[in-house]
This record gives C-alpha cells, sequence and structure tokens, in this order.
C-alpha cells in the first residue's frame, strides 16, 4: 500500500483527472501577443484537465510574469467558470515575453513572445534623414526621410 501511496504522490499533476492541467491549459486573445503602450491590454486563459476538457468552475491559481523593457504587473481575474481574464498596462514600447504558470508548472506555448507597440509619436524619439534636408528642395530627386519614434 505505501508504494501505491508513493506512486500517487509522485504523479504529475497532469495525468488527474478534473483537475487542472497546465499541459492542456489554452490562452488566447490580442494582448498574448500585441500591446498598445499606456493601455489596458488584456488575454485569457481557459483552464482544461488532463482529459483535455474545459474547466466549468474557478479557483485556479495562475501566475502571470511579463518581462521586458520596463516592470509590467499583470492581474490575473477569476471568471467562476474556468476562464480567467488577465489585465496589463505596459509603460514603455518594446519586445517582451509573457510567462504564464500554474502549481509551478508552465503552461504548453509558455513563455509567449509580445511586442509593445506606442501609437502616438514621441518627438524626443524621432529623427529626420536624408539629403533634402540639408540642400534645396527643389530637386526632385532630393528626399529625406521620416523615422518612426
Amino acid at each position: 500500500m505505501e508504494g501505491d501511496e508513493e506512486e500517487a504522490a509522485n504523479s504529475s499533476s497532469a495525468a488527474v483527472v478534473g483537475k487542472t492541467s497546465a499541459y492542456h491549459c489554452t490562452c488566447a486573445g490580442r494582448g498574448l501577443h500585441v500591446a498598445t503602450v499606456r493601455a489596458l491590454n488584456t488575454f485569457s486563459i481557459q483552464a482544461c484537465d488532463a482529459e483535455q476538457q474545459q474547466r466549468t468552475s474557478g479557483g485556479d491559481t495562475f501566475f502571470v510574469s511579463i518581462r521586458g523593457n520596463s516592470k509590467v504587473r499583470a492581474r490575473v481575474r477569476d471568471q467562476g467558470d474556468g476562464t480567467y481574464v488577465v489585465e496589463y498596462m505596459p509603460s514603455v514600447s518594446g519586445f517582451y515575453t509573457i510567462s504564464i504558470s500554474i502549481f509551478g508548472e508552465p503552461l504548453r506555448e509558455s513563455p509567449f513572445d509580445l511586442a509593445v507597440i506606442n501609437t502616438s509619436p514621441d518627438p524626443v524619439k524621432c529623427e529626420c534623414r536624408g539629403d533634402a534636408l540639408t540642400s534645396e528642395c527643389r530637386a526632385p530627386h532630393l528626399l529625406f526621410l521620416f523615422c518612426g519614434c
């Protein structure tokens, strides 16, 4: 009997029917891959069990870490029906990663690549380049380039 208890204790949470399985949970939503600076961005998590059945109740504790050019706090809201909404608001544009885990086990596709974009130009970071900036503009072949900010 002791051997059976030890084997059960060592089994992965993914093998327990009815319990949430990190491997079978899914994530969806625009905010999982693209986000906007200084805006509320979201994505969802669907909890599933080892039989790939969607969970119909809440209570799971998902850990979400967003790492990149700035510190970003993520809030996980339990919807009580097996789904969870993740909200976050990055303050700096750039490339980030989103890592999601439950009970210390990463979700199957985690980490996710995230591009945080700024929809408003920052004049301090804008620049213009090209011959047309230092030469007369009457010649049609002279151009300048406005680089995004």
